[in-house]
C-alpha cells in the first residue's frame, strides 16, 4: 500500500512535468510557412506540412537549430522574432558556379517541374542587395511592376518579390506559349484567342495535337557552355566586344553583387537546338541566376518572347 505522503509526492511530480512540458512548448511555437497557422508540434495541426529544423536571420541569412532559443543574431545582432521561423523563402542554397545554375534551372524545365526553375533565383538575396537608387539612375524613371519599390517593411519587401517572381514565370509561359504555337499567325492551328467563335473551332483547338509538343523538352541532352567570345567575336569587331564587356562590368554595380556573368547555354533537344542565355551574379560565394535577359542575349537580339527559352530548329539570331 503506497502511503499518503508518497501519492502527494507523486501528484506533484506529475504536475511539476506537465508545466515544464507546457513551457519548453511554447518555447518551441513556430508558425507554418504553408498556411501561417501556429504550432507546438511537429508538423502542422491545420495542413500537416512538417516544422523547420532552423531559424533563419531576416537580415543575414545566418542560420540556427530550432532548439537553440536564441533570439538575437550572433552575427549580425538582428532580432530573431518568432514570425521568421518557418518564413516563407523562394530561393534556393545558391550554386557553386554559375554553370551549376544554369544547370538546375534547365534540369526543372527537362523535369516540368517549374518550382525547380524559381529555385535557381536570387529572390530575397537579389531584392535585399539591390539599390534602388542606383535602378532608377540607371533606368532614369521608376518602373511600374517591376519590383522596384523601395523596400521599406516586411510588406513591400515580399510585394518585390512576388513581383518578381511574377515578372520571370509570365517569361516562361511566354516561352512555352512561342515554342507550342508558334509566331506564323497563318497556320490554321495557330488561331488566335478572339476568333474562336464557336464550340466546334474552340473544340478542336484545345484538342489540337500541337500541344503535346511540350513533351518533346524532356529530351533535353547534351548541354554545352559557351564563352561570350565565342558566341560575339564572329559577329561583332573588337570595339563592340569591348562595349560589351565594360557595360557587362558596370551590371555588378547595378545589381549590388560581388560578380556578374552572361551565360550562353546551348543543348539538344531531338532535331532542334535549345538555347538560354542568362544573367547570373554571386553574392558572397554563391550564384544566382538574376534575370533571364543578359546583355549577351540583347547584343544577340534574342526576342522577348524566348528570354526563358529559345527551342527551334533554326536560332533566333
Amino acid at each position: 500500500m503506497f502511503t499518503k505522503k508518497f501519492l502527494i509526492c507523486i501528484f506533484a511530480l506529475v504536475i511539476l512535468i506537465l508545466s515544464c512540458s507546457c513551457s519548453f512548448a511554447d518555447d518551441d511555437e513556430w508558425i507554418c510557412s504553408n498556411c501561417g497557422t501556429k504550432n507546438n508540434a511537429n508538423f502542422c495541426t491545420n495542413c500537416g506540412n512538417k516544422r523547420p529544423e532552423e531559424i533563419i536571420c531576416p537580415n543575414c541569412g545566418e542560420k540556427y537549430s530550432l532548439s537553440s532559443g536564441i533570439r538575437f543574431c550572433g552575427k549580425c545582432g538582428a532580432k530573431l522574432q518568432s514570425d521568421t521561423i518557418g518564413a516563407q523563402k523562394y530561393e534556393g542554397e545558391g550554386f557553386n558556379t554559375p554553370e551549376e545554375a544554369v544547370l538546375y534551372y534547365l534540369n526543372g524545365l527537362k523535369n516540368f517541374d517549374i518550382e525547380q526553375m524559381l529555385k535557381a533565383f536570387a529572390w530575397e538575396t537579389k531584392i535585399k542587395r539591390l539599390s534602388v537608387e542606383k535602378f532608377y539612375d540607371r533606368m532614369g524613371a521608376y518602373i511600374r511592376f517591376r519590383g522596384n519599390m523601395p523596400s521599406k517593411n516586411k510588406f513591400l519587401f515580399s510585394v518585390n518579390i512576388n513581383q518578381s517572381r511574377a515578372d520571370i514565370i509570365n517569361e516562361i509561359y511566354r516561352a512555352v506559349d512561342f515554342y507550342i504555337i508558334g509566331k506564323n499567325e497563318g497556320n490554321s492551328a495557330m488561331v488566335s484567342f478572339n476568333q474562336l467563335k464557336r464550340y466546334e473551332e474552340i473544340k478542336t483547338f484545345v484538342q489540337n495535337p500541337m500541344w503535346n509538343k511540350i513533351e518533346k523538352i524532356s529530351k533535353l541532352s547534351n548541354i554545352k557552355f559557351l564563352s561570350p567570345d565565342d558566341v560575339l567575336k564572329n559577329k561583332f569587331n573588337e570595339k563592340s566586344l569591348k562595349r560589351f564587356y565594360e557595360s557587362l562590368a558596370k551590371s555588378t554595380g547595378y545589381y549590388c553583387a560581388d560578380e556578374v556573368v552572361n551565360i550562353f547555354a546551348i543543348a539538344d533537344v531531338e532535331d532542334e537546338k535549345l538555347i538560354y542565355v542568362p544573367t547570373v551574379a554571386r553574392y558572397g560565394n554563391k550564384w544566382y541566376i538574376i534575370s533571364n535577359y543578359s546583355l549577351l542575349s540583347g547584343f544577340l537580339n534574342l526576342p522577348a518572347e524566348y528570354h526563358a527559352f529559345f527551342c527551334g530548329k533554326e536560332l533566333a539570331f
